[in-house]
């Protein structure tokens, strides 16, 4: 259904046709040659919009919205162009036909690449890693691409070089910005995160998150998370509502630490998601070392090749070792990471930065330290998640109200199942109640949030032994006061009838207990 390129043809007198056109989300793109830089190869993508009505001729004018779509499309290789996305070279938006030039990565997509290849874990690090490289970057300037999936990624033939594409419907996070698409956000249903699914517009960074997970997953397993035999209706309730298996269902000898990881990537809400960083922290091990063997059996394209030849020729394919594929050397546990000791002299300095109320050089030491020790201090997890409580704190001092309720909420999820009257459950419970501060800070309804602490504040009085700590009554106290003002200003209908008395009931009664002989 392509039309023929003519043959001489040139765009913008430069731009002369070199091969034959692929159909490509809502276009055709063809590989030409830029005649005034030596001929080198391009890739020409034309706004080719199709529908049903027009499938005859495979073409039809496209609408004003998929110009300014198409546009931004432009805008965005503008921006991001190199560096893992395809690099601007030139567009004309003018009719009849708009088109965008980037450079021609010579090579295939993943999708085609996974039919013919089962990856090692190493060789899928070598894609993971890359991906969310270039994500952090589009996500760091508000950007969020809203189809990540494996025909989005390039493989380039000759050195190996991940790249994303098709940022047709990659959206800005600014609350202003432009939608140029109609009804709920397209994209893949395979790949697409649970919100997306649920018909949210305006996705965040997490959903594409979720989507590399996706990929993570298929590259590891060989498998989709959820198996495509069903509907797509089927297909999407899956994602939104069943609980997707582990990596190490299918491969019981996976590090644990990735399995984990993609097992929170694939979280329903897009809040329980750990950072791009630590998920990119915990895969970089994975990668290859200069000089390290090639794959066997190879593969073409080799993603391994940017990792292994980074500062030596890699070795043929011919001389790799079976075992080096099977139990990669990169699998063992980190070493050279924080200790026990370190984590809490630095949660020392931390907890002073915020007690002052200036969070600095301290807390970001121990923001970027927390990375490597949940690696490095599997058993340590008082002590790990007791520092994540810092940073959030920290977090909510510096007004980053959407970071702290992750970080409280990821706290309270891991401690679920603290048992109270122990120094865990405390920790679950001071998470908790961070997360109903967070609450009240965004503005959520005052009821949910009153019921939220007042949950909090009534289980407290079934601890066994001698009851909670002094320093969480304090804190649930403090964040009580917090709830009777919101409370008190609600609008009438906004909360149930008598809540600021019970509040008020619940807050005497903490005075009273706070009154009464401390227990540290």
């Amino acid at each position: 259904m392509v039309e023929p390129w003519p043959a001489g043809k040139k765009l913008a007198g430069r731009f002369s046709r070199a091969g034959e056109g692929t159909w490509g989300g809502m276009g055709v793109v063809y590989r030409a040659t830029d005649d005034s830089h030596a001929g080198r190869a391009v890739a020409v993508k034309f706004l080719w919009p199709r529908d049903s009505e027009a499938a005859l001729r495979g073409y039809r004018a496209p609408t004003s919205r998929e110009l300014r779509r198409f546009d931004r499309e432009c805008e965005m290789h503008r921006r991001f162009g190199g560096q893992g996305v395809p690099a601007f070279v030139h567009a004309d938006l003018s009719p009849p036909r708009p088109y965008l030039v980037t450079e021609y990565v010579d090579g295939e997509d993943l999708h085609a690449f996974l039919t013919r290849n089962r990856p090692t874990l190493s060789a899928a690090a070598c894609v993971v890693v890359p991906l969310l490289e270039v994500l952090g970057r589009v996500h760091g300037a508000g950007v969020v691409h809203r189809d990540v999936k494996p025909a989005n990624v390039l493989l380039a033939r000759r050195d190996g070089v991940v790249y994303l594409t098709d940022f047709g419907i990659a959206l800005p996070q600014d609350p202003t910005a432009t939608r140029y698409t109609n009804g709920r956000t397209p994209g893949t249903i395979g790949y697409m995160a649970p919100e997306i699914h649920r018909g949210e517009r305006n996705p965040g960074p997490e959903a594409d998150l979720y989507g590399v997970a996706c990929i993570a997953f298929q590259m590891v397993t060989g498998r989709l998370v959820f198996e495509a035999g069903h509907s797509d209706y089927d297909l999407a309730r899956l994602h939104c509502e069943e609980r997707p298996p582990l990596l190490s269902d299918d491969i019981p000898t996976l590090p644990s630490g990735i399995v984990d990881i993609t097992d929170r990537m694939l979280a329903k809400s897009p809040t329980d998601r750990p950072p791009l960083e630590l998920a990119l922290e915990i895969w970089r091990p994975l990668l290859p070392s200069p000089g390290d063997p090639a794959p066997r059996p190879g593969f073409d394209p080799d993603p391994t090749l940017p990792h292994r030849a980074a500062h030596t020729t890699a070795a043929p394919p011919a001389a790799a070792s079976p075992a080096s594929v099977r139990r990669p050397r990169v699998h063992r546990r980190p070493v050279g990471g924080p200790t026990r000791s370190a984590l809490r002299n630095l949660c020392a300095e931390a907890e002073i930065e915020v007690e002052r109320g200036e969070p600095g050089a301290a807390v970001d030491e121990l923001t970027a330290m927390l990375v490597r020790a949940e690696q490095c201090l599997p058993g340590a997890v008082r002590e790990v998640q007791g520092a994540r409580l810092i940073v959030a704190r920290a977090q909510l001092l510096r007004g980053e109200t959407a970071a702290a309720g992750r970080t409280y909420r990821d706290v309270a999820r891991r401690l679920a199942d603290a048992q109270a009257g122990t120094e865990t459950g405390e920790l679950r419970v001071r998470a908790q109640l961070g997360a109903v501060q967070v609450m009240a800070a965004e503005g959520s309804p005052v009821q949910a949030v009153a019921d939220d602490w007042r949950e909090l504040t009534e289980g407290l009085t079934f601890w066994p032994g001698p009851g909670p700590s002094h320093q969480i009554m304090e804190l649930c106290r403090e964040v009580g006061v917090e709830v009777e003002e919101l409370a008190l200003d609600a609008r009438p209908g906004e909360v149930s009838p008598g809540l600021p008395e019970t509040i008020h009931k619940l807050l005497a009664r903490l005075n009273s207990q706070l009154d009464e002989p401390r227990r540290n």
